[in-house]
């Protein structure tokens, strides 16, 4: 069975179901939870935790950078924007790759976006752009996806050498 944040909802979901209707059936079994039956649930990349959490940071930093002096530093605005959106699309684009291997490539990308992020909050930070509970709650945010995106590329990479060793 896989642990990555991204797909529990899914477990909790067939485990739900299997609750509901062990008592409406006769002979009713307890489905099997493997790693095959958890990534067939996830069908789209909208369905990943990871990319959910990496859209919440994207619609985080937007408005913050849209306001005051922030709106007028025109490199950085654009710069945490497009690492923000990049952290997001990288993740959304490696879902629909042809090999796992090329997936857990675009989630490399995806994550390391997601500490620029983090690194150029910093600089917001330090030329006033943010007060601390600003910073502290995009970093945290940031610090979430980026947990998420390295979660689930370990676990790409662990079933590609898998499918590799077979």
């Amino acid at each position: 069975m896989i642990f990555v944040s991204s797909i529990t909802c899914q477990v909790s979901s067939v485990r739900a179901k299997w609750q509901r209707n062990r008592y409406g059936r006769a002979g009713a079994t307890k489905p099997q939870l493997n790693e095959r039956n958890i990534m067939a649930l996830v069908k789209r990349f909208e369905d990943l935790h990871a990319w959910q959490e990496a859209r919440k940071l994207t619609s985080n930093i937007y408005p913050q950078t849209n306001v005051g002096s922030f709106a007028k530093d025109y490199g950085l605005k654009d710069q945490i924007q497009r690492a923000a959106v990049s952290s997001m699309s990288n993740t959304a684009e490696g879902f629909d790759c042809e090999s796992k291997a090329e997936f857990a490539r675009f989630l490399g990308i995806a994550r390391r976006s997601t500490a620029e992020v983090q690194s150029l909050l910093y600089v917001a930070l330090d030329v006033g752009y943010l007060v601390e509970a600003e910073f502290n709650s995009h970093y945290q945010q940031a610090a979430k996806a980026k947990a998420l995106i390295g979660g689930l590329k370990h676990s790409v990479n662990k079933r590609a050498q898998a499918e590799c060793n077979t």
